[in-house]
């Protein structure tokens, strides 16, 4: 299962980021970035923002791909599959 996030505003140098779930991969954490932490650095796959107002551990996808359904907590505006 790939998901596709992208960023409308403001300007990002990652405006649109392909993350891959597999049976390995069931979790997608999101959350705030760090610069001094390089696991939570953003990167083309992964949910990590420079957003100050976002929280280290905001959110959470998780994909059920037994059924090939995906839950976002808390809801996402938008979510493609």
């Amino acid at each position: 299962m790939v998901i596709t996030l992208k960023v409308e505003e403001p300007a990002t140098d990652l405006p649109e980021r392909r993350i891959v779930l597999n049976f390995d991969k069931v979790r997608l954490p999101i959350g705030r970035s760090s610069s001094k932490i390089a696991a939570v650095s953003p990167k083309e796959d992964n949910a990590f923002f420079e957003n100050p107002v976002m929280s280290r551990v905001h959110a959470e996808l998780f994909a059920d791909l037994r059924y090939l359904v995906c839950v976002a907590h808390p809801p996402a505006r938008e979510l493609s599959a």
